[in-house]
């Protein structure tokens, strides 16, 4: 039996990438996305709920999601969910006190809309990166 971690997230970009890179000189831009869903509590209010991911790219597809990359922008994220040593997702305490979570992804591909018809996409098999196919 083959094992297969692949996860695919729509939502919003929270914040602008933000970019670093390793000691070797690979570049890493990360950026968190946020996924909301909705549904009604028992006394019929409408209730949202956001979920946040923290999305890491590396080398040609970190150059394009820092370049294009806005707050704000619709995304689809296709890649795997990286997990912490225990299996979970990565917990923290935050500046309130209160504890938080979120789940990390290494993408693969990111599809960014800039505007109704005009997307932009990139994969991390891109080899060129001059020449990345929009």
């Amino acid at each position: 039996m083959s094992h297969m971690n692949k996860i695919i997230v729509q939502g919003y970009m929270g914040k602008d990438p933000e970019t670093r890179f390793t000691p070797s000189g690979k570049q890493v831009t990360t950026f968190s996305l946020g996924t909301s869903t909705s549904r009604k509590n028992s006394e019929g209010v409408l209730v949202k709920k956001t979920t946040w991911f923290k999305i890491i790219t590396w080398e040609g597809l970190a150059k394009v999601v820092q370049e294009y990359g806005k707050k704000g922008m619709p995304v689809l994220v296709e890649g795997v969910l990286v997990a912490n040593e225990d299996g979970n997702p990565t917990i923290w305490t935050k500046q309130d006190g209160t504890p938080a979570s979120n789940f990390e992804v290494n993408a693969r591909e990111v599809h960014m809309s800039f505007s109704l018809g005009d997307k932009k996409s990139a994969s991390a098999d891109t080899e060129d990166n001059d020449n990345i196919p929009f």
